[in-house]
């Protein structure tokens, strides 16, 4: 199989070439010279143009009292917020999945890029083969003398449209009161926020009118029409929940530049729309079916950090503290083989977003902020920032895996950054590394796929061109640093990928 991507913007279009011969599924015959693409025919284009579309509307309204408690200066503050947000997916009208009929003008060999687009896949260890030529490809679609080889596939196109729309809107309404007061050396502040959110949502629940699995290993015939055929069912529903989110606060000057910092807090994590939305995203070549959870629950957590800080005499600070964290009911994402007689997908690659049980985490930071100022002449206006942070974490899941680490935790992250600033620009390339951490879940440890650390940098700059207005720059990846997934351990890979370094840049104009 040969795939070609082209992405564009929020469109992404996908050409697949399947082996042809008049066969469905797999070629199964042994050929002589099973490399030479000229043995092939194109077979099915199918065109994955889709969209997204969010939108998100804010507004926010603050304020506070000054007062005293005899002697002791206090605030009372409160403050409401309201931020409705949209999201919509779905495939444009123009996206369409066409079978082709085997013909001299259709031989893959005529849609050649590459006999060998590279090598150097895997680190070396693979060589990808030959490639196709998407101005070909649509040289050839769009050439009306091979329109009798070219077929609309409706169930296709229809199928995957149906499958990938939704439609949700979320609204959250929050709302907060707190206050402070300064004992000598002690301040305490203690609240409570209140948060209320409602999502409603419509998708489509897709069920095909055959056994998925038979045309992959040769069972039903797909000139059968009931083979092409398929039930969409509209799906509409909403979900409501209001948490509370208590917390306290101490902070102790031991002296002017020594201070201590207590802290228990609460937090919870609400579940991406796309999470929630009951689509499913099917891919019958791949064998592959991706699900949304609508009983997905947010994530709430208990928070304990006590926090120690030492501010310097060159403009900067040392700080190291420890942390405790409960959650309950964490997300993760999950990947593995569906094993259901009574399903559609029995043996398929099932991937859906799922609530854990607890998870407990402990960990310790470390962070130096520091200005260069004892350096000589231009270079005493660096600045030199540091973290870095050890997590160790347990997380239940379900009975069967027992304690394991919390998916999408590392253990080691660390950042260091060296800026260089002035009245007119500043300039800062920033080194960031994330350890390795369980991407997905699978049925067991075996399967469970994992994102190996890697460094990453960073550059970005500003200049204030005048006063108010100033042009800013970033690049990401400046170094194209691999991301490596696998299966278990680094042996099995699941992906390598280099993204490339990418960049943006704009104007800010504060009145």
């Amino acid at each position: 199989m040969l795939i070609f991507r082209i992405y564009w913007k929020l469109k992404v279009y996908d050409w697949i070439f399947l082996v042809g011969f008049g066969c469905y599924g797999i070629l199964k015959t042994v050929l002589a010279s099973p490399d030479d693409i000229s043995r092939y025919n194109l077979y099915v284009v199918e065109n994955f143009n889709n969209e997204t579309r969010g939108e998100n509307f804010t507004f926010r309204m603050n304020s506070a009292k000054n007062y005293f408690i005899k002697d002791n200066a206090s605030t009372f503050s409160f403050g409401v917020k309201g931020k409705f947000m949209k999201n919509k997916g779905w495939m444009p009208e123009d996206t369409k999945n066409y079978s082709i009929t085997a013909s001299e003008a259709n031989c893959l060999s005529n849609f050649l890029y590459k006999e060998q687009l590279s090598n150097k896949f895997l680190n070396g260890n693979l060589a990808f083969g030959p490639a196709a030529d998407i101005n070909k490809i649509r040289a050839y679609m769009s050439n009306s003398a091979n329109s009798n080889d070219i077929e609309y596939n409706p169930y296709t196109s229809n199928s995957a449209a149906d499958a990938f729309f939704y439609d949700a809107n979320e609204r959250v309404l929050a709302g907060y009161a707190m206050n402070k007061i300064q004992l000598q050396n002690l301040m305490i502040l203690a609240g409570v926020r209140v948060e209320q959110t409602h999502v409603k949502y419509k998708a489509n629940k897709i069920e095909r009118s055959f056994d998925p699995n038979s045309p992959i290993y040769g069972g039903a015939d797909p000139a059968d029409e009931g083979f092409n055929t398929y039930t969409k069912t509209p799906i509409a529903s909403s979900l409501d929940y209001t948490k509370f989110l208590p917390n306290v606060q101490f902070k102790y000057d031991l002296t002017d530049k020594t201070i201590f910092r207590l802290a228990w807090t609460t937090g919870y994590s609400r579940p991406n729309i796309s999470e929630l939305v009951p689509k499913q995203d099917v891919s019958q070549d791949l064998e592959r079916v991706t699900i949304g959870n609508p009983d997905l629950k947010p994530a709430y957590a208990h928070n304990l950090d006590l926090l120690f800080e030492q501010y310097l005499s060159n403009v900067g600070i040392i700080s190291g503290g420890v942390f405790y964290k409960h959650i309950d009911k964490f997300q993760y994402l999950s990947e593995g083989t569906l094993h259901d007689a009574n399903s559609q997908y029995n043996g398929w690659k099932v991937i859906q977003s799922k609530n854990g049980d607890a998870a407990k985490v402990y960990g310790a930071e470390i962070t130096l902020n520091t200005s260069l100022t004892f350096l000589p002449g231009f270079l005493k206006n660096l600045m030199f920032t540091s973290n870095y942070t050890f997590i160790h974490s347990k997380a239940v899941t379900d009975q069967e895996r027992g304690s394991l680490r919390l998916p999408g935790q590392a253990k080691h992250t660390a950042n260091f950054a060296l800026a260089y600033s002035t009245k007119r620009f500043t300039v800062q390339a920033a080194m960031n590394y994330c350890g390795s951490y369980i991407q997905a879940l699978g049925s067991d440890a075996e399967r469970d796929i994992w994102r190996d650390g890697r460094w990453q940098m960073d550059v970005n700059g500003s200049v204030n061109i005048v006063k108010g207005l100033t042009f800013w720059v970033e690049a990401v990846n400046v170094l194209n640093s691999e991301q490596f997934s696998y299966f278990g351990n680094k042996s099995r890979v699941y992906n390598l990928q280099y993204s490339g370094a990418n960049g943006r840049c704009g104007f800010t104009y504060k009145f």
